[in-house]
């Protein structure tokens, strides 16, 4: 990246559904990927 902001260089995809179990009941197929988790400070 040429900063945080801003793509220094073309996309690309890392990573495609593969198995029926990814591709099943729905019309797109999605890849799930890691989520950041915040929770309150208490």
């Amino acid at each position: 990246m040429k900063n945080p902001w801003t793509i220094a260089s073309p996309r690309v995809r890392l990573s495609v559904p593969e198995y029926e179990w990814e591709k099943s009941g729905q019309k797109v197929t999605v890849n799930e990927g890691p989520q950041a988790l915040f929770h309150k400070k208490t």
